[in-house]
């Protein structure tokens, strides 16, 4: 499918602080995050659904490296489009929109 985003077509510019999400769309309830030149430390990354529902939380500790984490999704979250929170220490924030089919 030529819509779908690999870590190679996100991987960003070296020096840039980024957070990546693929695949998008997710299909099999997996989310991988893409790393680049942001603060170590706990991150927490939520998805919530149009009307603001939390549909899942999880935790991950990014060591500092230009690296890509596995979050397992939820098999059980419906098809649609849905918002997806990242925050870590320092004020980082991140947002975007991300498909599940």
């Amino acid at each position: 499918d030529n819509n779908t985003s690999t870590a190679k077509d996100l991987e960003p510019d070296n020096k840039k602080q980024a957070i990546n999400i693929y695949p998008n769309p997710v299909i099999d309830g997996n989310i991988n995050l893409w790393f680049n030149n942001m603060p170590h430390g706990m991150y927490t990354v939520k998805i919530f659904n149009s009307i603001g529902q939390l549909l899942l939380s999880s935790k991950i500790q990014y060591t500092g490296r230009k690296e890509a984490m596995m979050i397992k999704g939820d098999k059980t979250i419906p098809a649609g489009i849905y918002q997806v929170d990242i925050s870590g220490k320092d004020n980082n924030h991140f947002s975007s929109m991300i498909t599940f089919k």
